[in-house]
């Protein structure tokens, strides 16, 4: 039976203003141990967080500038022990920004094909060729707000450990659960859309729950299919003579953020590939 006063494994924290404030800073430094967060680096993930200024003295114009903004919003995810009510060990957390586009939607009809309709209008109805007509375009102005996961990272841990703990009084929350947590306050906050840059290791997890390639039209079973044939490279570097590079060049690599911008394909693999999630 769950009490009312339970804790929850979820924690948020918000910043208001430019910067976190000295208050949130310091806790936040206390409960996240930035040198056991896998194969990310501790500079990465503070930026992620803290964000990034300018401090180069010889760009006095730019100093102290704002390169990187800090995330808007830090989900904590904590082991909470249900008997004592007292949280345990963080797990893992998440880095979330707001991100607004917008969207202008104009339908024009051709030039060439308007003037030789009003000559025709003008001529049966006997117009002055002068006569202002009204003006049919359109513009539909569409303005996105998506939430953005900027890092999210997890401590795995396996059903039997997750059912030890569970004997002894220990709720757990899972990576997938962070993302559902996710999904579900994106929809509170009305944010039409869950994005993120994913690695390629990766990929087949967030597909499993629900995100997508951006501008996506094909078929979901071929990309279903392409998925699994992906998943299966993760654990290999060659099977039947094709390389896992191979198969991310020909499917994946076009979602790559900045793939159209730059020559050297190569390196933008580490800055993931961009996909979207529906709320």
């Amino acid at each position: 039976m769950i009490k009312s006063n339970q804790l929850s494994n979820f924690k948020l924290l918000t910043r208001i203003g430019e910067k976190w404030t000295k208050e949130q800073t310091k806790y936040i430094n206390n409960v996240i141990h930035f040198h056991s967060i896998g194969n990310v680096s501790k500079k990465f993930v503070k930026n992620s967080i803290f964000g990034l200024y300018n401090d180069l003295e010889y760009e006095d114009d730019n100093l102290g500038s704002c390169v990187v903004k800090p995330t808007k919003y830090l989900l904590l995810n904590f082991d909470i022990n249900t008997e004592k009510n007292t949280l345990q060990d963080l797990r893992g957390f998440a880095c979330l920004s707001i991100k607004r586009e917008k969207t202008n939607k104009t339908n024009k009809t051709n030039k060439t094909n308007k003037t030789n309709k009003t000559n025709k209008t003008n001529k049966i109805n006997k117009k002055k060729p002068n006569q202002k007509k009204p003006n049919k375009s359109k513009t539909k102005n569409n303005n996105e707000i998506s939430l953005h996961i900027d890092f999210i990272t997890s401590q795995k841990i396996g059903q039997i450990a997750k059912n030890i703990k569970s004997r002894s009084h220990i709720s757990v929350k899972t990576g997938k659960e962070m993302l559902f947590w996710i999904k579900y306050f994106a929809k509170k906050n009305q944010f039409t859309t869950i994005t993120l840059n994913s690695t390629d290791d990766v990929i087949g997890f967030y597909w499993k729950y629900g995100w997508r390639f951006k501008n996506n039209t094909r078929n979901e079973d071929i990309w279903n299919e392409r998925i699994q044939i992906l998943n299966s490279y993760q654990n290999c570097n060659k099977i039947n003579g094709i390389t896992k590079e191979t198969i991310l060049k020909k499917y994946f690599d076009s979602y790559l953020e900045g793939y159209y911008k730059y020559s050297n394909k190569e390196d933008l693999r580490m800055s993931g590939y961009k996909m979207l999630c529906s709320t």
